[in-house]
């Protein structure tokens, strides 16, 4: 929770950011700490998520490609276990001629 919480207070001072959420407990965190808004809008100005067939499968491929296609510089959180189900996902990214 913690580090959730450090990423979004970074986060959310950006209007011109996107974020994209790991399932479970990152879509939960971010739902506890960004919402309600306050009348001011502020925070990401896109919001993501992935719903695979147990939802953590290729998250950090998802992430890179939802980069990709979005003008706006994108951070994901995600957990140890979702991570490493993608593991090979820095091994595409880095062979291919699009770095996000």
């Amino acid at each position: 929770v913690l580090a959730i919480s450090e990423v979004l207070q970074n986060v959310n001072g950006d209007t011109d950011s996107a974020l994209f959420l790991s399932n479970s407990m990152p879509v939960r965190d971010a739902e506890f700490f960004l919402y309600p808004r306050s009348s001011s809008p502020s925070g990401p100005s896109d919001v993501a998520v992935n719903r695979g067939a147990s939802g953590i499968d290729g998250i950090i491929s998802s992430a890179a490609g939802y980069a990709d296609s979005s003008d706006n510089p994108t951070t994901l959180v995600v957990g140890d276990l979702a991570s490493l189900h993608d593991l090979n996902a820095f091994h595409t990214i880095a062979r291919s001629s699009v770095h996000t």
